[in-house]
């Protein structure tokens, strides 16, 4: 049956409309500059994206977010019991005082035994001993000091803060578990800075540059032209394509969601074409067909189409330069009593 049709719509090319077509304004096929435009799929993804993992032992006594949460720089996460941490940092402030008390007596021994070794009351020997201890005690200071600033810093570890403002994409823990260094808590990602990632394929990398221009049209309509893209200097195993990523502009929400896929476009060379308008298409199901002027009469040509560009069509095969067609193809067929041709 469809063959019946193919053969009634289009194998008919003797057939013409009369002369009182003339009246139908037509339109001149010319090669026309266009720009050439290659179309990704890519896919939206973070540029900062992490886990957060313990670094002190301990219970936890609180957690201050959960999946999917939309969190600000700073913002507590979880929160780990601190019984023992404080007591580390109380028990190294004890310690820095008792190191200053045994500087202040080993600095003010030596100075008394300098003043007494140049009058020659004291014997050098008793004299380099109140120095060693002298600075004995002060390297003892140092390291008093030392434990202070590390204690300080493990009881800060029970405290675990967004690192920046972000997004909650996956929660390892519960309240009231044991946690232990290095073991996993949370993961998330960075909301601010996104980029789109796409695979080009190696046919088209020499076309890329540096100062070349894409778009990004997102799947609500919004496009956006991106300036900072980087192309992998390798391919990959599988797709034999370059890794291409693009940054999107800093968002203070999260706008461009993770994960969405959106359309990469890159601008090729430009390249003269036929383009027709498409009021000119008679179109037949998946079929499509022009009126081209022949002297006083229009007779019905099969073309094949490409891709449309504002409202123009691109011929691929069917007209040539040069040829004269109806610019109103359906006012053409009803001037035939809606018949495809006389």
């Amino acid at each position: 049956m469809r063959k019946f049709l193919v053969f009634l719509f289009f194998c008919i090319p003797s057939w013409f409309s009369s002369a009182a077509d003339s009246q139908v304004a037509v339109f001149d096929v010319t090669a026309q500059t266009v720009p050439e435009w290659l179309v990704l799929d890519a896919q939206v993804e973070p540029i900062d994206k992490g886990s957060v993992a313990a670094q002190t032992s301990g219970r936890v006594s609180a957690i201050g977010v959960d999946v999917n949460d939309v969190v600000p720089e700073g913002h507590l996460l979880i929160q780990i019991t601190n019984t023992s941490q404080t007591a580390g940092l109380d028990q190294a402030k004890a310690a820095l005082k008792a190191a200053e008390a045994r500087v202040s007596y080993a600095e003010s021994q030596r100075k008394r035994l300098a003043d007494l070794f140049k009058k020659g009351s004291v014997a050098k020997r008793d004299y380099d001993a109140a120095l060693t201890e002298s600075r004995a005690a002060s390297s003892a200071l140092k390291q008093a000091k030392a434990g202070v600033v590390q204690a300080r810093e493990n009881l800060g570890y029970t405290r675990i803060t967004a690192p920046y403002a972000g997004i909650v994409s996956e929660r390892m823990v519960s309240l009231g578990e044991t946690v232990n260094p290095g073991q996993v808590l949370l993961a998330g990602y960075s909301f601010e800075r996104m980029r789109v990632v796409a695979s080009l394929p190696i046919r088209y990398a020499s076309e890329l540059q540096e100062s070349t221009p894409l778009k990004v049209t997102f799947p609500d309509g919004q496009s956006l032209t991106l300036t900072e893209h980087e192309l992998f200097q390798f391919t990959s195993p599988g797709s034999h394509s370059f890794v291409l990523r693009a940054d999107l502009p800093e968002q203070d929400s999260p706008v461009w969601k993770n994960g969405i896929w959106v359309k990469l476009a890159m601008p090729l060379e430009e390249k003269a074409k036929l383009l027709i308008p498409e009021t000119t298409l008679l179109r037949q199901n998946e079929l499509s067909a022009v009126y081209i002027q022949e002297q006083d009469h229009f007779i019905l040509r099969q073309v094949r189409l490409g891709r449309a560009h504002d409202g123009y069509v691109e011929i691929l095969s069917g007209l040539k330069v040069g040829d004269k067609i109806a610019t109103d193809a359906y006012a053409v067929l009803s001037s035939q009593g809606g018949l495809y041709a006389k």
